[in-house]
Parts: structure tokens; sequence; C-alpha cells
């Protein structure tokens, strides 16, 4: 009878509630709105929107010209600080869909608090590669030649035998740089650094979206191939400074670099080189 009688009590709290429907309302969320200075407008859209959508609304980007004072800032991950580089510029290092997870684990997201500061988030990956200028044939044309080539990266051009632009220089402006060429790293992360004050004021529930997977940006895959010659040379030089970086003085460094996720693609072991066209071109 008790079962009877509590079926029945359901039943008719339940013809009560369809007959006088009672609307629900969602208690307002804080809202926090950030003026983001970005010398690439569209990657500060795009940012804007997936924090936006992240954080259901409750952190809001109005992106601004660069140069504008501002809450927050969208930069190149290697300029916040040298152990910061390695996250992106390490010689041929992971392409953005291997990065990305990497960094939202707690491994990832440990070492990029560590290198880039309490104040800064990895919130978008783009694809780097050939960014400029003709495509030399041999080693012999690299000699002079100026390349745009941030952090360790540099370091495999000057054993090739060019120059690198100045470390300010944008990796994607290759020409501001007054260089002929520009290979970037393959992966070109953009940390979002907000001015402590602001960050502090954030409503807890826009904090989640800031360490959410950063978002993957479109963007040319790579370009034209260089020559099996200057592949085969410049793997070795990288497996030379992958070596060094991982023995690093430098705790933090050498963390890094023996952290990061590995390329997923290799045409030969010496050469992990971000275009498989022309590595196989090595191996056939």
């Amino acid at each position: 009878m008790r079962r009877r009688a509590f079926i029945r009590t359901t039943a008719l709290l339940g013809a009560a509630c369809l007959a006088a429907p009672v609307l629900l309302t969602r208690p307002a969320r804080a809202s926090a709105v950030l003026r983001l200075a970005a010398s690439d407008p569209a990657a500060a859209h795009a940012v804007a929107a997936h924090l936006a959508a992240a954080s259901e609304g409750t952190l809001i980007l109005a992106p601004v010209p660069a140069g504008t004072p501002a809450d927050a800032a969208l930069v190149e991950a290697w300029r916040l600080s040298p152990a910061a580089a390695l996250l992106a510029a390490m010689p041929f290092g992971p392409e953005p869909e291997r990065l990305a997870p990497w960094l939202a684990s707690d491994e990832g997201r440990a070492l990029f608090r560590a290198a880039a500061g309490s104040a800064a988030f990895a919130v978008a990956l783009a694809p780097g590669g050939h960014v400029a200028g003709p495509v030399p044939d041999g080693l012999a044309d690299l000699r002079g030649l100026r390349v745009a080539a941030p952090g360790p990266l540099g370091k495999v051009w000057r054993r090739l035998g060019a120059e690198t632009a100045a470390a300010e220089a944008p990796v994607t402006d290759c020409a501001a740089a007054g260089g002929r060429l520009g290979f970037g790293p393959r992966s070109r992360l953009l940390a979002l650094s907000i001015d402590p004050g602001a960050l502090a004021a954030l409503p807890p529930s826009a904090r989640p979206a800031l360490e959410s997977p950063p978002l993957l940006l479109d963007g040319p895959a790579g370009g034209p191939s260089l020559s099996p010659e200057i592949m085969v040379a410049a793997g070795n030089h990288a497996a030379d400074v992958r070596r060094a970086l991982k023995a690093s003085a430098d705790r933090l460094t050498a963390r890094i670099a023996a952290a990061l996720p590995a390329p997923a693609v290799s045409g030969i072991a010496a050469a992990c080189w971000p275009w498989p066209a022309a590595s196989n071109a090595l191996v056939a």
C-alpha cells in the first residue's frame, strides 16, 4: 500500500507541474571583459571566440590594435623567456596536433607555467614552416643567408652557415627581419599574457577555460621542401642541439627538452623534418 501511495502522490505532483509550469532561472554568472592587444587580429578574434565558448561567456576578450593599453596581450611564447622558447622552437619539434594535448596535460601545463610565469597561458597553436623567400638548392646557398629562426632553431641554421635574424624579429615576418628566408618551428605557440591585477579579478568560472587545450589555428602546413643535402645536414645538427639542450645546466631547459613529445613524422632517423614529401625523397 505504501508503494501505491508513493506512486499516486508522485503522479499527482507530476500533473500539478504540468498544469502550472515553473520557470527556473539560472543565477547570473559574473563575467569579465578584458581588452586584448595583438598584432595578429585574426588570431586574436579566434582566441576570443574560443575562450568565450570554453568559459560559457564568463571570459570575454575585446581585441584592440597592438600598442593600445590593454589588460591582456597575445604574444609568441618564445618572447616570454628563453625556456618558453623551447615549447615551440625546439628544432623540428612536435606539430600542433601533438603539442596541444601535451600542453594541456599536467606535465605540459606545469612546465609552461614554470617557463612563462603565472600570468601567461598557452591559448593557440598554428603550423610553422617555410615563411618567405626563395628556397636554396644546397648548403653553399646558405652562406650569408638571413634566416628568421628563434631560440634553439637558430643554432641549427648558424651551424649550416646561415645568419639568423635578431631575436626580437617575429618568425612570421621575415621581410621585416631583413631576411630572404624564414623557417620557423613546426608549431607557433601563442600565449595570452594577462595583467596580474586583471587575472586576480577574473571569476573562478573563467579560470578553467584558460587551462584548456590550445586552439589549433589554420595556417600553412609548410612550404617548398629543401634539398636532401640541406635536410640531412640540418637533421644531424638538430640532433646535436637536442642532446645539448637535454644536458643543459639550466634545469628547466633540460626538463622541457626531455619532456617535449617527438615529431610524429620522420623520413629518416637523422632528419626530423616537417615536410614528409622531402623526407621520403631521402630514402627513395
